[in-house]
């Protein structure tokens, strides 16, 4: 991340800020007592289109990767190396490419 990315990192965490700490550890952290905003265990074990499942290895969300993957039947993963590119706009290509073979093995 530079100054020149800034504003799109903070578009894109800007849902998860206007949402607020508690609500966010209730599915990010194993075991947390806060209440989560909405089912999203059943929302996501009610999926049944292929489904992609996109992280990073340095990626602050990472915990809650497996947690979600794991609820959609038949989905699949991809962890890019390093950061996520969607905070790396010159890794743009990375990123297409993860969900273009996504698209052609379904």
């Amino acid at each position: 991340m530079n100054e020149a990315t800034l504003g799109s990192v903070y578009e894109l965490l800007n849902d998860y800020m206007e949402m607020g700490l508690e609500p966010m550890r209730a599915f990010v952290e194993p075991g947390s007592e806060a209440p989560p905003p909405f089912a999203v265990a059943a929302a996501l074990g009610g999926i049944r289109s292929p489904t992609l499942f996109l992280s990073a290895e340095r990626e602050p969300l990472q915990a809650s990767f497996e947690r979600a993957a794991a609820l959609v039947p038949g989905s699949r993963r991809h962890r890019f190396p390093g950061t996520h590119p969607l905070v790396t706009p010159e890794r743009g290509r990375d990123y297409a490419t993860a969900i273009l073979d996504h698209i052609r093995s379904t």
